[in-house]
């Protein structure tokens, strides 16, 4: 166990000895990319636009040196599987012109973006074409000079991408150079984004687009180098396509010369499917044959893993490789380590890693002492325990060193919250108080969400009337935070007060707001609320809509046998209108000014002040984002819970759907007797989105295809139909087979579900129009999907059958209870 005062004396050793704090060392990757990257910016933020005009004089660079070899073919042997396409000297003319270059023209533009040599440029230029090319690539080039706007290199990109003869004219630096932009676009640039679930959601359309550059790139130049199957398998990672990045592996031992980087990599992808033995494999067997060194990134996910999974014996054994020879020189990697022990309490592990960093001259820093504080709180058991560990702090917030800074009383205050150990919190708040360190925003919705995860909504709302009496203004995640209680609760009443109150404290709804709200409404049935919200969403660009949004709305249309009429929605048909005044008057507590004096008793908060302070503008949510759907033109055409439309507007916002969320889908057609949209959905699923069907998705599909042809044979006591039910097992093994069931479901029914004749049109290609085949052809490949994986084959797939047999039993039951709600109603 981490004894209090012994940890405390190790904070004092290590603040003391380190003053300043390291920060993560980047990937030899990154060291070279960012050096890539900010040659580049400054030769495309001081190179002007290339004149409206092409020039006709192509000798204006006759001043500029000219190469003392002509242009000879790239060779195939390379040193390095990480060498650029390019000498270091050649890359640097190339992106960093000299002071002496003449102002950027139609030739030096295509001499800097594009592969063409010189005495092509004029047979480039001229033509029909010409001018559309100059058009195009000016676009990225000004999309180029301001790398903040992600979004415009993207609509430039794909310009280009949108005519094959000008893509292939593309330096393969200026693609490596977008994905590079992609890259930084995914780091957070505050500390809470890597926590926003907006944040999150981007990050995986910029992974997205990494693996379509990447696929496009693969399809017209056909050759790879490591940094690209090293890019490749990192956005696929990231995306959690696993499979298809553990075969970019494959064919990277087959074409390159295997490095730490890309070994890293398929170790990830092993571990995110649970191989983990594979991966310990891998690590012994392939640096012996390529003669390498695992890296220290390598190496410290190995031991989270071993950890997480319950194997500290294993896990010491490679922390000894790790730290036995130097191989350890990044704090975040023990940082990771650190993550992982207290994601599992192992205590005595992250001591040994704790101790271990002065002997390997590693400076710690306040994510390392951040973590040791989550191990010490957690493992606090006895009241006696606590009060020594709170008196420890106390002591050394007397010293005139200060050990402990707000960054660190936040970080205990925030343990003690997450412990549940609320008490111990507000004492913390307390002292940050006392020492100058006025508690901000999050501290006090770090102590309001400990009241709402143990469940005590009075305490929590009496807390969040206290924040407002001392003159803090409750911000968004201030509200996120009691509504998601509310929602747990089923309690759709107050969570629409909430969101109300929001409004009326002039903060403006985002994405986390609407989809809280968005879920009580579906909980308690309230379907017309829940279809007005979902509109009013998709038509904000400020706040738009997710993945979670349409879960919940194709969970409305499966639940909305059980809906109420409209105009007596919601619980005991009463609407969702609260009446509790009590409630009211306290979240709407008017706003008190700053005071500053002694804390008040934790019994009696409302009675008494807090010395607190109005939080800075930099620690106030930002306003939300504004969302760019993949077809901004397109109209809705939702106008009532039709999982039809709703699926086409999935296709306008370009949403990639989970297997989860597919699941929801599939189960939204078939509530609906829409075996025509299940039809067209599932083939989306395969060909358009490139995801293998889940054990869940399977069982519904079979569920409900199984009971179709079952009143089909008691309807027509056919033998030819009751023979095909026995094919449904030999069907689904296969990747089409699923699409072939409802196929012939659709055929057995003679027509669309809305009665119309099947010799009067196609219902399928009736469901696909109306489904978003309109937009795009839902039978290609997505840019969202960019994966590797096809079903064009029809290859046996692999089925957790015991997975599959639980979800079926519970779908077969299902089937039926949809069956009798749809005639009780």
């Amino acid at each position: 166990m981490l004894h209090p005062q012994s940890l405390i004396g190790t904070i004092v050793a290590a603040r003391s000895a380190a003053p300043s704090f390291c920060h993560r060392c980047l990937l030899r990757q990154d060291r070279i990319t960012q050096s890539l990257l900010s040659r580049t910016a400054r030769f495309l933020t001081t190179s002007p636009l290339p004149e409206a005009n092409p020039t006709k004089n192509s000798n204006e660079n006759s001043d500029a040196k000219a190469p003392a070899n002509p242009r000879q073919p790239r060779k195939t042997v390379r040193t390095s599987p990480w060498r650029s396409f390019r000498t270091s000297k050649e890359l640097r003319d190339r992106l960093e012109p000299s002071s002496s270059s003449p102002p950027l023209n139609t030739d030096t533009l295509l001499k800097h973006l594009t592969d063409v040599s010189l005495p092509r440029y004029q047979a480039v230029l001229n033509g029909s074409d010409g001018e559309r090319r100059i058009a195009n690539f000016t676009k990225l080039h000004t999309a180029l000079q301001t790398p903040t706007d992600p979004e415009a290199i993207w609509r430039a990109y794909q310009e280009i991408h949108k005519f094959p003869e000008d893509y292939k004219l593309l330096s393969e630096d200026i693609l490596r150079l977008i994905i590079m932009h992609f890259k930084k676009a995914t780091t957070p640039g505050h500390k809470l984004d890597m926590f926003n679930p907006h944040h999150a959601t981007v990050n995986q359309t910029y992974y997205a687009r990494i693996v379509a550059i990447l696929n496009h790139k693969r399809q017209t130049r056909m050759r790879f180098i490591g940094w690209d199957y090293c890019d490749l398998m990192s956005a696929l990672n990231r995306l959690k396509r696993y499979e298809e990045s553990l075969k970019e592996f494959d064919r990277a031992l087959r074409e390159v010369k295997v490095s730490t980087i890309l070994l890293n990599h398929a170790v990830r992808a092993w571990g995110g499917l649970g191989q983990l033995e594979k991966a310990l494999q891998a690590m012994k067997d392939i640096p012996v044959q390529c003669q390498f060194k695992v890296s220290e990134y390598t190496l410290g996910y190995v031991i989270q893993q071993l950890l997480i999974t319950g194997r500290p014996e294993e896990a010491l054994t490679f922390w000894n490789d790790l730290t036995q020879d130097g191989t350890l020189e990044d704090i975040e990697t023990a940082n990771g380590i650190l993550r992982a022990c207290v994601q599992v309490r192992a205590s005595r592990f992250a001591q040994i890693v704790y101790d271990a960093l002065p002997r390997l001259k590693i400076e710690s820093n306040l994510g390392s002492l951040n973590q040791m504080l989550s191990l010490a709180v957690m493992e606090i058991q006895y009241l006696e325990e606590r009060n020594q560990f709170l008196q420890g702090v106390h002591d050394k917030m007397m010293d005139k060193e200060r050990v402990f800074d707000r960054v660190l009383l936040g970080s205990i205050l925030t343990n003690f919250s997450k412990k549940g150990d609320i008490e111990s919190a507000i004492t913390v708040h307390r002292l940050m108080t006392l020492y100058d360190y006025p508690p901000r925003i999050e501290e006090y919705n770090d102590i309001l969400h400990g009241f709402a995860r143990l469940g005590q909504m009075d305490k929590a709302i009496e807390w969040f009337q206290h924040m407002r009496q001392v003159g803090f203004r409750p911000n968004r995640p201030s509200y996120v935070i009691l509504m998601q209680a509310y929602v747990l609760k089923r309690s759709p009443r107050e969570t629409e007060a909430l969101f109300r109150q929001l409004v009326r404290d002039g903060l403006e709804p985002d994405l986390a707001v609407c989809n809280f709200l968005l879920l009580a409404y579906e909980q308690a049935r309230m379907n017309r609320r829940c279809l007005q919200l979902y509109k009013t969403m998709l038509l904000n660009p400020s706040i738009g809509v997710d993945q979670f949004t349409f879960s919940c709305m194709f969970n409305a249309v499966f639940h909305n046998h059980k809906a109420l009429l409209e105009g007596s929605e919601g619980i005991d048909g009463q609407g969702s209108t609260l009446t509790d005044n009590g409630f009211l008057a306290k979240i709407d507590e008017p706003f008190g000014p700053p005071i500053h004096s002694s804390y008040p008793d934790a019994a009696a908060l409302e009675d008494q002040d807090v010395n607190s302070q109005t939080s800075s503008d930099h620690l106030q949510t930002q306003l939300p984002h504004q969302h760019q759907y993949q077809f901004d033109q397109a109209t809705s055409t939702t106008k009532s819970l039709n999982p039809r439309t709703i699926f086409r507007d999935m296709i306008i916002v370009g949403i990639g759907p989970t297997r989860s969320l597919y699941a929801n889908i599939l189960r939204a057609f078939f509530s609906q007797q829409d075996y025509a949209g299940a039809a067209v959905a599932t083939r989306a699923l395969l060909d358009h989105y490139r995801l293998k069907p889940s054990p869940k998705m399977t069982a519904i599909i079979l569920a409900w295809v199984s009971k179709e042809m079952e009143k089909e044979a008691g309807n027509k006591e056919s033998d030819h139909i009751k023979g095909e039910l026995s094919k449904l097992v030999h069907m689904m093994s296969r990747s089409r087979g699923l699409v072939e069931m409802l196929e012939k479901v659709v055929a057995m029914k003679h027509g669309s579900p809305s009665g119309v004749p099947s010799d009067s049109m196609d219902p399928i290609t009736v469901a696909r129009m109306e489904m978003g085949g309109d937009l795009v052809d839902l039978t290609l490949s997505s840019v969202l999907a960019g994966s590797s994986w096809s079903t064009v084959g029809d290859n046996p797939i692999q089925i957790d059958l015991k997975d599959f047999e639980q979800w079926y039993r519970v779908y077969t039951q299902r089937t039926h209870h949809v069956e009798t709600g749809k005639k009780g109603t």
